[in-house]
């Protein structure tokens, strides 16, 4: 019978023991499993770290490079714009040149330089208009619903060359619908109607007047 208790209690002990070590186990593996997930959460958050510094990194850099790009293309942009003011202001300079009497080209010149472009074709057309009259030239204008035979055109500069006392007329013609037919001739500060609208007019007034 004694045997038999201390047997029980032998095995009761092992069981005991088996347990401890079965807890103990359990323990450290429960450590083990602990510290994996803080090893994990730790990787994560480096992770994290890592890639919010690398996108802060990315997005920097193209700012830095659209900045430049955008640096260089108002660089280009303004390279061009006074390339082609420069271009603009010889131009100008040549026109004035070929047409204008050196008395008078630096006065022009700076007009044209500071935005004063508007008067320059006015002051040709005068400077024009004394030198073909100098030259024996007329200016007239033509405004016309159907545009001349070259006969005619002919025939009505013979007319103004002996009315003016010219050698030569210079033409402005403009085309007309709106006249019906004929032509409107502007010459040496005279209008002449021939129209078939002026025509039209002149005879209504004469049958109002009646």
């Amino acid at each position: 019978m004694e045997k038999r208790e201390a047997m029980i209690a032998d095995r009761i002990e092992h069981a005991q023991k088996e347990q401890e070590k079965a807890l103990e186990l359990k323990r450290r593996y429960e450590e083990s499993l602990n510290g994996a997930k803080e090893e994990s959460r730790k990787l994560i958050e480096q992770a994290k770290l890592d890639a919010k510094n690398e996108y802060d990194r990315i997005v920097s850099d193209a700012d830095a490079k659209s900045g430049r790009m955008l640096q260089t293309a108002r660089a280009a942009i303004c390279a061009e714009r006074e390339q082609t003011m420069r271009r603009m202001k010889a131009a100008k300079h040549r026109v004035i040149d070929r047409i204008f009497p050196a008395a008078v080209r630096s006065l022009l010149k700076v007009a044209a330089d500071d935005g004063k472009i508007g008067y320059v074709p006015e002051s040709i057309d005068v400077y024009r208009e004394r030198m073909e009259r100098k030259a024996g030239i007329v200016a007239a204008s033509l405004v016309y619903a159907e545009p001349p035979a070259g006969a005619r055109l002919a025939k009505m500069e013979q007319v103004i060359c002996r009315k003016c006392k010219s050698s030569g007329v210079r033409w402005k013609m403009r085309e007309d619908k709106s006249l019906i037919g004929g032509f409107l001739l502007h010459v040496d500060g005279r209008e002449y109607d021939y129209t078939v609208q002026g025509r039209l007019k002149r005879l209504e007034q004469k049958l109002t007047r009646r």
